[in-house]
């Protein structure tokens, strides 16, 4: 073979996965990072509070809190949500203090927002898989052209492989179906350029975050032939020259960038895909009634409502 003048990405195809339930979707904007970041930010500020409370030091729980602040932790909760700040401290250090907690939840609101708002419209939003491992888990069908047989001989199982002349089938079958039971091993053009001719409102094809290998493209001639030498000095021309990279840059990522363009004119939000707000309401209109009950209790029972007076 000659050297190598450029080389691409193998992926593997995987189905698209079931459509995301209506928690997942309210779930989905942020990652766990961020979500575990938000909830150990809430929890040290709730943390702070309730000590500033039980010290009986009063200068430091001004500065901390502000002067007469006599609800920080519905402050904290009436912020978190986007409302206004319901105590306005008077000294430095506590208005730096506020100034930095709203910045946080200014950003994080707009951004869950934004990401929701494109979640929801968005019907084809799925649960794809995420690792090799998975896919030889569920057991599926490795289609692949006879090329490719000889470098997942030793990685799969020769039971699950199948060998295709044209893929075409196969990839359709894992663009229309939710979980045909296939996978397929690609190099990854191929795969922007399916997405492409399948236009914008049709689905794209899943793939694995991670390649599965690069494959290098040259040319292969007679052993020891003489035209070697040659074209391998053509080659290294091509490539200092810039043509080979001025080629991928027209054709290929032109490909790429039309392949990756979706439909996102909005739609009517279904009762479906608000399901997970409605299910939110309902529990806090739970939870409202059962702080209602309670409140009713400490009515008749004063030593249950200094329970629940050192609970506020």
């Amino acid at each position: 073979p000659s050297i190598s003048y450029t080389n691409f990405p193998i992926v593997l195809v995987v189905p698209g996965g079931a459509s995301m339930t209506p928690l997942e979707r309210l779930l989905k904007p942020f990652r766990y990072i961020i979500w575990s970041c938000l909830i150990v930010s809430v929890l040290v500020g709730l943390s702070l509070i309730a000590v500033l409370q039980v010290m009986p030091v009063p200068a430091l729980r001004d500065l901390v809190l502000g002067r007469n602040n006599r609800l920080p932790c519905l402050g904290l909760w009436y912020s978190l949500l986007g409302g206004l700040a319901l105590h306005t401290p008077r000294r430095n250090f506590s208005r730096y203090l506020l100034v930095m907690w709203l910045l946080q939840t200014l950003v994080l609101r707009a951004a869950y927002t934004g990401q929701l708002y494109l979640i929801l419209q968005d019907a084809q939003v799925r649960t794809p898989l995420q690792t090799m491992a998975e896919v030889v888990a569920k057991g599926y069908v490795f289609y692949m052209l006879p090329a490719l047989k000889g470098v997942f001989r030793e990685s799969l199982l020769s039971a699950n492989i199948r060998l295709v002349s044209s893929h075409e089938a196969s990839l359709k079958r894992l663009r229309d179906e939710d979980d045909p039971g296939i996978a397929v091993p690609l190099l990854l053009p191929t795969v922007y350029e399916f997405n492409y001719l399948s236009g914008p409102t049709q689905r794209h094809l899943t793939i694995l975050p991670d390649a599965l290998m690069t494959a290098p493209l040259t040319f292969y001639m007679r052993p020891h032939s003489y035209l070697k030498r040659r074209i391998d000095r053509l080659l290294m021309a091509m490539m200092s020259s810039g043509i080979i990279y001025r080629y991928r840059r027209i054709y290929l990522d032109r490909i790429e960038r039309a392949s990756k363009q979706r439909n996102l004119e909005p739609h009517p939000l279904t009762i479906m895909r608000l399901a997970g707000v409605f299910v939110c309401f309902l529990a806090l209109q739970l939870l409202a009634g059962i702080v209602f009950v309670l409140e009713l209790l400490a009515l008749r029972h004063p030593r249950f409502r200094r329970v629940l007076d050192v609970a506020n």
